[in-house]
Protein backbone atom coordinates (compact mmCIF):
# COMPACT_ATOMS: atom_id res chain seq x y z
CA UNK A 1 0.00 0.00 0.00
CA UNK A 2 1.54 3.50 -0.93
CA UNK A 3 2.19 6.17 1.32
CA UNK A 4 -0.75 7.89 -0.31
CA UNK A 5 -3.18 5.16 -0.12
CA UNK A 6 -2.36 4.49 3.78
CA UNK A 7 -3.23 8.31 4.69
CA UNK A 8 -6.32 8.19 2.84
CA UNK A 9 -7.00 5.04 4.50
CA UNK A 10 -5.99 6.60 8.22
CA UNK A 11 -7.89 9.46 7.22
CA UNK A 12 -10.98 7.37 6.58
CA UNK A 13 -10.42 5.32 9.77
CA UNK A 14 -10.57 8.43 11.82
CA UNK A 15 -13.94 9.38 10.57
CA UNK A 16 -15.11 5.79 11.02
CA UNK A 17 -13.96 5.71 14.22
CA UNK A 18 -15.51 8.78 15.24
CA UNK A 19 -18.52 7.62 14.14
CA UNK A 20 -18.03 4.42 15.66
CA UNK A 21 -17.97 6.41 19.29
CA UNK A 22 -21.08 8.64 18.36
CA UNK A 23 -23.24 4.93 17.92
CA UNK A 24 -21.33 3.69 21.01
CA UNK A 25 -22.96 6.38 22.80
CA UNK A 26 -25.89 5.87 21.29
CA UNK A 27 -26.73 2.63 21.93
CA UNK A 28 -25.46 2.94 25.63
CA UNK A 29 -28.51 5.56 26.24
CA UNK A 30 -30.96 3.75 24.10
CA UNK A 31 -30.07 0.52 25.66
CA UNK A 32 -30.73 1.90 29.18
CA UNK A 33 -33.74 3.17 28.07
CA UNK A 34 -35.12 0.15 26.98
CA UNK A 35 -33.71 -2.19 29.77
CA UNK A 36 -31.32 -3.87 27.02
CA UNK A 37 -27.78 -5.24 27.92
CA UNK A 38 -25.24 -3.32 25.88
CA UNK A 39 -22.15 -4.25 27.66
CA UNK A 40 -19.48 -7.54 26.50
CA UNK A 41 -20.26 -10.59 28.75
CA UNK A 42 -16.67 -11.26 30.67
CA UNK A 43 -15.52 -14.48 30.19
CA UNK A 44 -14.02 -15.35 33.01
CA UNK A 45 -17.42 -14.58 34.76
CA UNK A 46 -18.90 -16.52 32.92
CA UNK A 47 -16.50 -19.41 33.14
CA UNK A 48 -16.29 -19.24 37.05
CA UNK A 49 -20.05 -18.90 37.58
CA UNK A 50 -21.31 -21.67 35.51
CA UNK A 51 -18.00 -23.57 35.46
CA UNK A 52 -17.11 -24.36 32.27
CA UNK A 53 -14.83 -27.06 31.00
CA UNK A 54 -12.67 -27.14 28.27
CA UNK A 55 -13.60 -29.11 25.55
CA UNK A 56 -10.85 -29.13 23.09
CA UNK A 57 -9.53 -27.02 19.77
CA UNK A 58 -12.09 -26.91 17.03
CA UNK A 59 -9.53 -25.22 14.09
CA UNK A 60 -10.32 -22.48 11.90
CA UNK A 61 -14.15 -21.58 10.98
CA UNK A 62 -15.81 -18.57 9.88
CA UNK A 63 -18.39 -17.80 12.30
CA UNK A 64 -20.93 -15.01 12.17
CA UNK A 65 -20.30 -11.67 13.82
CA UNK A 66 -23.34 -11.51 15.66
CA UNK A 67 -22.63 -14.53 17.84
CA UNK A 68 -19.66 -12.57 19.18
CA UNK A 69 -20.83 -11.26 22.54
CA UNK A 70 -18.16 -10.93 25.21
CA UNK A 71 -14.60 -10.77 25.46
CA UNK A 72 -11.60 -12.45 27.69
CA UNK A 73 -10.01 -8.99 28.68
CA UNK A 74 -11.37 -6.51 27.28
CA UNK A 75 -15.07 -6.20 27.63
CA UNK A 76 -15.08 -2.60 28.79
CA UNK A 77 -13.59 -1.22 26.08
CA UNK A 78 -16.70 -1.76 23.66
CA UNK A 79 -20.14 -2.27 23.39
CA UNK A 80 -22.29 -5.50 23.22
CA UNK A 81 -21.89 -4.61 18.99
CA UNK A 82 -18.20 -4.11 19.74
CA UNK A 83 -18.42 -0.73 19.22
CA UNK A 84 -15.41 1.39 20.77
CA UNK A 85 -16.47 2.78 24.35
CA UNK A 86 -13.87 5.26 24.29
CA UNK A 87 -10.38 7.25 23.02
CA UNK A 88 -7.78 5.15 24.22
CA UNK A 89 -7.94 2.56 21.59
CA UNK A 90 -8.41 5.08 18.96
CA UNK A 91 -4.94 4.79 16.96
CA UNK A 92 -4.60 0.95 17.42
CA UNK A 93 -8.05 1.18 16.22
CA UNK A 94 -7.25 3.22 12.80
CA UNK A 95 -4.22 1.28 11.92
CA UNK A 96 -6.01 -2.28 11.78
CA UNK A 97 -8.76 -0.28 9.80
CA UNK A 98 -6.15 1.13 7.89
CA UNK A 99 -4.75 -2.39 7.37
CA UNK A 100 -8.17 -4.31 6.43
CA UNK A 101 -8.51 -2.51 3.49
CA UNK A 102 -4.73 -4.10 1.94
CA UNK A 103 -5.10 -7.42 -0.32
CA UNK A 104 -4.84 -9.27 2.93
CA UNK A 105 -7.69 -8.39 4.75
CA UNK A 106 -8.27 -9.32 8.59
CA UNK A 107 -5.97 -12.32 10.10
CA UNK A 108 -7.96 -14.97 12.27
CA UNK A 109 -8.76 -14.28 15.27
CA UNK A 110 -9.02 -16.15 18.70
CA UNK A 111 -12.16 -16.95 20.26
CA UNK A 112 -13.92 -19.12 23.08
CA UNK A 113 -17.02 -20.97 21.98
CA UNK A 114 -19.44 -21.83 24.72
CA UNK A 115 -22.88 -22.88 23.73
CA UNK A 116 -24.24 -20.94 20.37
CA UNK A 117 -21.59 -17.60 21.56
CA UNK A 118 -18.09 -16.55 21.18
CA UNK A 119 -16.12 -14.83 23.41
CA UNK A 120 -12.65 -12.98 21.82
CA UNK A 121 -9.46 -14.27 23.60
CA UNK A 122 -7.32 -12.13 20.60
CA UNK A 123 -8.93 -10.19 18.03
CA UNK A 124 -11.57 -7.64 19.82
CA UNK A 125 -10.08 -4.40 17.88
CA UNK A 126 -10.22 -6.78 14.67
CA UNK A 127 -14.05 -7.30 15.42
CA UNK A 128 -14.54 -3.99 15.77
CA UNK A 129 -13.42 -3.01 12.60
CA UNK A 130 -15.31 -5.89 10.48
CA UNK A 131 -18.68 -4.65 11.67
CA UNK A 132 -17.82 -0.92 11.13
CA UNK A 133 -16.89 -2.11 7.81
CA UNK A 134 -19.86 -3.64 7.31
CA UNK A 135 -18.82 -7.66 7.54
CA UNK A 136 -21.07 -10.53 8.40
CA UNK A 137 -18.19 -13.16 9.29
CA UNK A 138 -14.78 -13.40 10.43
CA UNK A 139 -12.39 -16.28 10.23
CA UNK A 140 -11.65 -17.34 13.99
CA UNK A 141 -9.51 -20.60 15.88
CA UNK A 142 -11.97 -21.73 18.21
CA UNK A 143 -11.57 -23.20 21.34
CA UNK A 144 -14.98 -25.19 22.51
CA UNK A 145 -15.97 -24.98 26.15
CA UNK A 146 -18.70 -26.88 27.55
CA UNK A 147 -21.30 -25.77 29.56
CA UNK A 148 -24.45 -26.66 31.91
CA UNK A 149 -26.57 -24.15 31.36
CA UNK A 150 -27.62 -23.09 27.35
CA UNK A 151 -26.36 -19.78 26.58
CA UNK A 152 -27.49 -17.59 23.40
CA UNK A 153 -26.57 -14.19 21.77
CA UNK A 154 -29.13 -12.65 23.82
CA UNK A 155 -28.10 -13.94 27.35
CA UNK A 156 -28.44 -11.16 29.84
CA UNK A 157 -25.08 -11.35 32.47
CA UNK A 158 -27.19 -11.82 35.36
CA UNK A 159 -29.88 -14.00 33.82
CA UNK A 160 -26.45 -16.37 33.76
CA UNK A 161 -25.67 -16.23 37.07
CA UNK A 162 -28.88 -16.37 38.26
CA UNK A 163 -29.02 -19.64 36.55
CA UNK A 164 -26.04 -20.76 37.58
CA UNK A 165 -26.45 -19.89 41.30
CA UNK A 166 -29.91 -21.64 40.88
CA UNK A 167 -28.95 -24.75 39.68
CA UNK A 168 -26.02 -24.64 42.85
CA UNK A 169 -28.66 -23.78 45.27
CA UNK A 170 -30.60 -27.25 44.29
CA UNK A 171 -27.74 -28.90 44.08
CA UNK A 172 -26.45 -27.81 47.53
CA UNK A 173 -29.76 -28.57 49.30
CA UNK A 174 -31.31 -31.04 47.21
CA UNK A 175 -34.54 -29.05 48.51
CA UNK A 176 -36.89 -29.87 45.35
CA UNK A 177 -36.25 -33.52 46.41
CA UNK A 178 -36.86 -33.29 49.96
CA UNK A 179 -39.72 -31.05 49.12
CA UNK A 180 -41.39 -31.37 46.00
CA UNK A 181 -43.92 -28.79 46.25
CA UNK A 182 -40.96 -25.81 46.91
CA UNK A 183 -41.16 -23.27 44.38
CA UNK A 184 -38.07 -21.37 44.99
CA UNK A 185 -37.71 -18.43 42.55
CA UNK A 186 -35.47 -15.23 43.12
CA UNK A 187 -34.89 -12.50 40.22
CA UNK A 188 -31.97 -11.17 41.45
CA UNK A 189 -28.02 -12.35 41.50
CA UNK A 190 -26.59 -13.37 44.95
CA UNK A 191 -30.37 -14.17 46.60
CA UNK A 192 -29.69 -18.04 46.61
CA UNK A 193 -26.32 -17.46 48.41
CA UNK A 194 -28.13 -15.27 50.70
CA UNK A 195 -30.88 -18.31 51.59
CA UNK A 196 -28.11 -20.60 51.95
CA UNK A 197 -26.53 -18.72 54.54
CA UNK A 198 -29.97 -18.12 56.53
CA UNK A 199 -30.43 -22.04 55.98
CA UNK A 200 -26.80 -22.33 57.34
CA UNK A 201 -27.89 -20.29 60.50
CA UNK A 202 -30.83 -21.52 61.40
CA UNK A 203 -29.51 -24.80 61.38
CA UNK A 204 -26.85 -23.29 63.65
CA UNK A 205 -29.64 -22.14 66.40
CA UNK A 206 -31.33 -25.27 65.65
CA UNK A 207 -28.86 -27.28 67.31
CA UNK A 208 -28.35 -24.99 69.87
CA UNK A 209 -31.76 -25.22 70.80
CA UNK A 210 -32.22 -29.14 70.64
CA UNK A 211 -28.59 -29.49 72.29
CA UNK A 212 -27.29 -32.04 69.33
CA UNK A 213 -25.35 -32.00 66.26
CA UNK A 214 -28.31 -31.62 63.17
CA UNK A 215 -27.67 -32.43 59.66
CA UNK A 216 -27.57 -30.25 56.87
CA UNK A 217 -30.89 -31.89 55.39
CA UNK A 218 -32.54 -31.51 58.55
CA UNK A 219 -31.77 -27.80 58.52
CA UNK A 220 -32.91 -27.39 55.72
CA UNK A 221 -36.46 -29.39 55.92
CA UNK A 222 -36.64 -27.35 59.06
CA UNK A 223 -36.03 -24.21 57.85
CA UNK A 224 -38.58 -24.89 55.03
CA UNK A 225 -41.18 -26.63 57.11
CA UNK A 226 -41.03 -23.97 60.04
CA UNK A 227 -39.38 -20.32 58.91
CA UNK A 228 -40.29 -20.31 54.90
CA UNK A 229 -43.33 -21.40 53.93
CA UNK A 230 -45.08 -19.85 57.25
CA UNK A 231 -43.48 -16.24 55.62
CA UNK A 232 -44.88 -17.41 52.18
CA UNK A 233 -48.24 -18.22 53.78
CA UNK A 234 -48.27 -14.76 55.71
CA UNK A 235 -47.01 -13.09 52.01
CA UNK A 236 -50.14 -14.90 50.34
CA UNK A 237 -52.32 -13.99 53.32
CA UNK A 238 -51.98 -9.96 52.71
CA UNK A 239 -51.67 -10.51 48.75
CA UNK A 240 -48.65 -8.81 49.04
CA UNK A 241 -47.22 -10.41 45.31
CA UNK A 242 -49.46 -7.77 43.61
CA UNK A 243 -47.97 -5.02 45.38
CA UNK A 244 -44.19 -5.60 43.63
CA UNK A 245 -45.02 -6.76 39.81
CA UNK A 246 -42.40 -8.76 38.63
CA UNK A 247 -40.94 -10.09 42.16
CA UNK A 248 -41.27 -13.60 43.53
CA UNK A 249 -42.86 -14.95 46.81
CA UNK A 250 -39.01 -15.47 47.71
CA UNK A 251 -37.93 -12.10 46.78
CA UNK A 252 -40.35 -10.98 48.98
CA UNK A 253 -39.46 -13.59 51.91
CA UNK A 254 -35.88 -12.44 52.35
CA UNK A 255 -36.99 -8.51 51.53
CA UNK A 256 -39.60 -9.08 54.85
CA UNK A 257 -36.63 -11.16 56.77
CA UNK A 258 -34.06 -8.59 56.01
CA UNK A 259 -37.08 -5.84 57.35
CA UNK A 260 -37.43 -7.66 60.46
CA UNK A 261 -33.99 -8.02 61.11
CA UNK A 262 -33.19 -3.87 60.69
CA UNK A 263 -36.33 -2.97 62.80
CA UNK A 264 -35.56 -5.93 65.55
CA UNK A 265 -31.94 -4.50 66.54
CA UNK A 266 -33.54 -0.96 65.99
CA UNK A 267 -36.27 -1.90 68.82
CA UNK A 268 -34.79 -4.40 70.06
CA UNK A 269 -38.12 -6.24 70.07
CA UNK A 270 -38.90 -9.61 68.68
CA UNK A 271 -41.73 -8.63 65.83
CA UNK A 272 -44.79 -10.31 65.13
CA UNK A 273 -44.08 -10.93 61.66
CA UNK A 274 -47.61 -10.14 59.92
CA UNK A 275 -46.63 -7.06 61.57
CA UNK A 276 -43.52 -6.93 59.74
CA UNK A 277 -44.83 -7.87 56.34
CA UNK A 278 -47.47 -5.11 56.42
CA UNK A 279 -45.28 -2.80 57.59
CA UNK A 280 -42.78 -3.45 54.86
CA UNK A 281 -45.58 -3.32 51.80
CA UNK A 282 -46.46 0.02 53.26
CA UNK A 283 -43.37 1.46 53.00
CA UNK A 284 -41.65 -0.02 49.75
CA UNK A 285 -44.38 -1.08 47.24
CA UNK A 286 -45.22 0.86 44.00
CA UNK A 287 -48.72 2.04 45.82
CA UNK A 288 -47.10 3.66 48.49
CA UNK A 289 -44.92 4.98 45.73
CA UNK A 290 -47.61 6.38 43.69
CA UNK A 291 -48.75 8.51 47.03
CA UNK A 292 -45.49 10.23 46.88
CA UNK A 293 -45.97 11.06 43.28
CA UNK A 294 -49.49 12.14 44.07
CA UNK A 295 -47.85 14.15 46.44
CA UNK A 296 -44.93 15.55 43.61
CA UNK A 297 -47.30 15.85 40.99
CA UNK A 298 -49.45 19.10 43.39
CA UNK A 299 -46.13 20.21 44.12
CA UNK A 300 -45.14 20.58 40.12
CA UNK A 301 -48.75 21.84 40.09
CA UNK A 302 -48.08 24.93 42.20
CA UNK A 303 -44.89 25.73 40.92
CA UNK A 304 -45.54 25.27 36.96
CA UNK A 305 -46.33 28.53 35.11
CA UNK A 306 -49.48 28.63 33.31
CA UNK A 307 -48.03 28.99 30.27
CA UNK A 308 -46.76 25.01 30.19
CA UNK A 309 -49.48 23.79 31.83
CA UNK A 310 -51.35 22.99 28.50
CA UNK A 311 -49.35 20.16 27.93
CA UNK A 312 -50.00 16.46 27.69
CA UNK A 313 -49.90 14.59 30.82
CA UNK A 314 -47.02 12.62 31.92
CA UNK A 315 -46.52 9.39 30.12
CA UNK A 316 -49.12 10.49 27.60
CA UNK A 317 -46.30 10.48 24.69
CA UNK A 318 -44.80 7.55 25.46
CA UNK A 319 -48.37 5.54 26.18
CA UNK A 320 -49.06 6.64 23.01
CA UNK A 321 -45.81 5.90 21.64
CA UNK A 322 -45.78 2.54 22.73
CA UNK A 323 -48.98 1.48 20.90
CA UNK A 324 -48.14 3.56 17.40
CA UNK A 325 -44.71 2.53 17.05
CA UNK A 326 -43.26 -0.18 15.18
CA UNK A 327 -41.41 -2.84 17.55
CA UNK A 328 -38.03 -1.83 18.99
CA UNK A 329 -38.48 1.60 17.59
CA UNK A 330 -38.29 4.14 20.29
CA UNK A 331 -38.70 7.49 18.00
CA UNK A 332 -40.31 8.13 15.07
CA UNK A 333 -39.50 11.96 14.55
CA UNK A 334 -37.21 13.86 15.70
CA UNK A 335 -37.61 18.04 16.65
CA UNK A 336 -34.42 20.17 16.42
CA UNK A 337 -34.28 23.94 16.64
CA UNK A 338 -31.55 24.77 14.04
CA UNK A 339 -29.97 27.99 12.41
CA UNK A 340 -26.60 28.28 10.33
CA UNK A 341 -24.27 28.36 12.97
CA UNK A 342 -21.61 25.60 13.62
CA UNK A 343 -23.17 24.58 16.68
CA UNK A 344 -26.41 24.06 14.78
CA UNK A 345 -24.66 22.28 12.29
CA UNK A 346 -23.05 19.68 14.71
CA UNK A 347 -26.71 19.24 16.70
CA UNK A 348 -28.10 17.79 13.23
CA UNK A 349 -25.01 15.36 12.50
CA UNK A 350 -25.93 14.04 16.45
CA UNK A 351 -29.04 14.22 15.72
CA UNK A 352 -28.44 12.38 12.04
CA UNK A 353 -27.04 9.56 13.92
CA UNK A 354 -30.11 9.02 16.27
CA UNK A 355 -32.66 9.39 13.14
CA UNK A 356 -30.36 6.53 11.06
CA UNK A 357 -30.36 4.60 14.58
CA UNK A 358 -33.96 4.77 14.90
CA UNK A 359 -35.73 5.38 11.21
CA UNK A 360 -36.86 8.25 12.02
CA UNK A 361 -37.13 11.65 10.59
CA UNK A 362 -36.20 14.87 11.34
CA UNK A 363 -37.92 18.14 11.87
CA UNK A 364 -36.03 21.31 12.27
CA UNK A 365 -37.25 24.81 13.52
CA UNK A 366 -35.70 27.37 11.33
CA UNK A 367 -35.08 30.16 13.78
CA UNK A 368 -32.29 32.08 12.08
CA UNK A 369 -32.98 35.34 10.82
CA UNK A 370 -36.33 35.32 8.07
CA UNK A 371 -37.67 38.71 7.56
CA UNK A 372 -34.64 40.10 5.78
CA UNK A 373 -32.71 37.06 4.95
CA UNK A 374 -34.94 34.95 3.43
CA UNK A 375 -31.74 33.91 0.81
CA UNK A 376 -29.55 32.83 4.16
CA UNK A 377 -32.51 30.32 4.96
CA UNK A 378 -33.21 29.13 1.66
CA UNK A 379 -29.31 27.78 1.60
CA UNK A 380 -29.30 26.52 4.81
CA UNK A 381 -31.91 24.59 3.43
CA UNK A 382 -30.76 23.44 0.30
CA UNK A 383 -27.26 22.54 2.38
CA UNK A 384 -29.54 20.77 5.05
CA UNK A 385 -31.89 18.85 2.64
CA UNK A 386 -28.59 17.77 0.30
CA UNK A 387 -27.24 16.35 4.21
CA UNK A 388 -30.39 14.30 4.64
CA UNK A 389 -30.55 13.11 1.27
CA UNK A 390 -26.72 11.51 2.15
CA UNK A 391 -27.82 9.89 5.38
CA UNK A 392 -31.32 9.00 4.39
CA UNK A 393 -33.38 10.37 6.67
CA UNK A 394 -36.04 12.05 5.76
CA UNK A 395 -36.09 16.11 6.68
CA UNK A 396 -38.35 18.94 6.56
CA UNK A 397 -37.48 22.64 8.04
CA UNK A 398 -40.09 24.60 9.32
CA UNK A 399 -39.51 28.96 9.51
CA UNK A 400 -40.62 29.53 13.12
CA UNK A 401 -41.31 33.00 14.49
CA UNK A 402 -39.71 35.23 17.22
CA UNK A 403 -41.34 33.26 20.29
CA UNK A 404 -39.80 30.05 20.34
CA UNK A 405 -41.16 28.46 23.41
CA UNK A 406 -45.04 28.72 21.67
CA UNK A 407 -43.66 27.52 18.24
CA UNK A 408 -42.10 24.33 20.19
CA UNK A 409 -45.23 23.64 22.09
CA UNK A 410 -47.18 23.68 19.09
CA UNK A 411 -44.95 21.60 17.16
CA UNK A 412 -43.92 18.89 19.78
CA UNK A 413 -47.57 16.93 20.12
Amino acid sequence: MSDETSAYWMATAEQRFDRARRQAFLESVIGQLRGQPTSLLPFDDIRNSLGLVPAGDRGLHEIPLTSIVGSVGRYHEFTRSFLPHDDSIRERWKRIYAAAQGMEGLPPIEVHRVGDVYFVNDGNHRVSVAREMGAKSIQAYVREFSSPAAISADTNLDELILRAEEARFFKHTSLDELRAQADIQVTGPGYYDRLEQYIAVHGYFLGLEEQRRITWQEAVTHWFDHVYLPLVETIRMHDLLQEFPGRTETDLYLWIIEHRHFWAQRLGLDLDMHEVARDFAARYSPRWRRVVERAQRSLADAITPESLESGAPVGHWRRQRAESHAAGQLFTELLLLVDDSETSWCAIEQALVIAEYEQSSLYCLWMGPYQDKKAQRSAFGSALSGRCDLAGVPCRLIAASDEPIGMILERAP
